[in-house]
């Protein structure tokens, strides 16, 4: 099966030439695994670099995006590190060459077959290919062309970004690629934010390399390198409950707990059935109309109201008693907002947790699909893979999620990759890394953030940040062959 599967990858990844696949050939699958292998290393060779000196130029489109311009530096960069020579950037509008580097779009295209399809390729994805004695590096405008290029670095001149300290950039008399390069990729998660080590995320080619893009990254949230996929998460609980004013003014908008007691401050919550807390977060988003995503979520904390107004509605919803019920409330209050920004022409995504307080799912409404939802399953054990472990916080982080998943579209995995109670501990989670990616990958889940973010290494955090890396980009990675490249 799995030698079925390579192939299939490479027949659709051919598909990509415009000329490649006949008439009515299917569509290609938004994603296909790393499986189409690097050339042998006694394939036939051509020379971009000897002795010191080459014949070949870097092209990017003179309308190029800022984050292609940056693809061809990166790329000038790296190879004069390596071999020694820097090779000239040109742009698209001087006469085509015999011996290119074309980066990015340009109108070296079209020419022949080989003019790339961008819409499969998403704002991530690229393909490297060899036409003649040059080379095409094509790839998504955002953040494709970046890293395609990088994936050159690291395929074909041994260069490795494995920590912030530990880069490998080797060094070469002779710098020579395969004559026969057809690489073509597209990512698993389109949000890859594995947070484990907080400084290594100002480091703008350690995010480059290894393909981050969530909100860890925050080195490269500029659109010269492509900027990063925005899902925000936000918490305007806190505008209510961390406001004295507004507790002062308007206490019935804040949730009454077990004891009767109305809370304030950062453990306390909205009373989300009330309506001037749902025309409050309504203003909010129209205000905030314009953004990719609106951070919609819930406060850090398990406290649901216990009004008679909440309760009535966690008893329609079925969320009546659980630890989490408020996600009925949540829901609700959504999907009212949803129907204001429908009228003002905004595609604005909100962004919330199912955590704590709002962790279920309501069993009659179903939510928004402008809604991505951060699964944060808190409770998991890291010892088993998720879908399998016996351990019952993980049976009833399961149990959310298969209730979630009837209501939502949209999932994000808020994972959780350390000790709280004890930084210092060894965490080794590195039996459950790949099951649980594909087991989510495969679930539909669209992205994975980490939650977490040590200063100090007493796990081999390095390496477990670099296999998240490679693992949110493609989940079926050989792990052996990981291991051993890392160590």
């Amino acid at each position: 099966m799995r030698k079925f599967t390579k192939f299939l990858a490479a027949v659709l990844a051919l598909s990509l030439l415009v000329g490649a696949a006949p008439a009515g050939a299917k569509s290609m699958e938004p994603f296909i695994p790393e499986k189409i292998e690097a050339a042998e290393d006694n394939a036939p060779k051509m020379n971009i670099i000897e002795d010191g000196s080459s014949d070949y130029v870097i092209v990017h489109g003179a309308q190029a995006a800022p984050s292609e311009v940056t693809a061809a530096e990166k790329l000038q960069e790296y190879l004069e590190r390596v071999g020694g020579c820097e090779l000239p950037i040109v742009t698209d509008a001087e006469p085509a060459g015999q011996k290119e580097i074309i980066v990015g779009k340009t109108v070296r295209e079209g020419v022949g077959t080989y003019q790339f399809d961008r819409d499969k390729l998403g704002d991530d994805g690229f393909i490297i290919v060899t036409v003649g004695e040059n080379i095409f590096i094509a790839g998504g405008e955002k953040r494709g062309t970046l890293y395609g290029v990088f994936d050159f670095l690291e395929k074909f001149l041994g260069c490795r970004w494995f920590s912030t300290e530990a880069v490998i950039i080797p060094e070469a008399q002779t710098v020579a690629v395969p004559e026969d390069i057809y690489e073509y990729e597209t990512p698993a998660f389109t949000y890859r934010s594995p947070q484990i080590i907080n400084s290594y995320f100002g480091d703008t080619d350690y995010c480059l390399a290894n393909r981050v893009n969530g909100h860890a990254a925050g080195g490269v949230n500029n659109e010269k390198y492509g900027g990063i996929v925005d899902y925000n998460l936000g918490n305007i609980a806190h505008i209510i409950t961390g406001d004295a004013a507004i507790y002062a003014a308007h206490p019935d908008w804040f949730a009454i707990n077990e004891k009767g007691e109305r809370v304030f401050g950062e453990y306390g919550s909205p009373c989300m059935s009330n309506p001037e807390v749902i025309q409050f977060y309504t203003e909010y988003a129209l205000a905030n109309k314009d953004l990719d995503c609106i951070g919609m979520s819930h406060n850090d904390t398990a406290l649901s109201c216990q009004c008679a107004g909440c309760k009535a509605i966690y008893k329609e919803e079925g969320t009546l008693g659980k630890t989490g019920e408020s996600g009925a409330t949540l829901v609700r209050m959504l999907n009212k907002i949803s129907d204001e920004l429908d009228k003002v022409g905004s595609d604005a995504m909100f962004g919330i947790l199912a955590y704590a307080a709002t962790a279920e799912a309501p069993q009659k409404t179903r939510l928004t699909d402008r809604t991505v939802i951060y699964f944060a399953p808190i409770g998991m054990c890291y010892a088993h893979p998720f879908e399998t472990c016996t351990y019952k916080g993980t049976i009833e982080h399961r149990r959310q999620l298969d209730d979630w998943v009837k209501i939502a579209s949209n999932f994000i995995q808020w994972d959780y990759p350390c000790n709280y109670d004890h930084w210092n501990l060894p965490y080794p989670l590195w039996a459950v890394m790949q099951p649980n990616i594909q087991y989510f990958y495969e679930n539909n889940f669209i992205g994975w953030f980490n939650c977490g973010g040590a200063e100090c290494d007493t796990s081999f955090f390095p390496m477990t940040t670099w296999l998240y890396g490679k693992l949110l980009w493609d989940p079926y990675r050989d792990m052996e062959a990981l291991y051993d490249d890392f160590l």
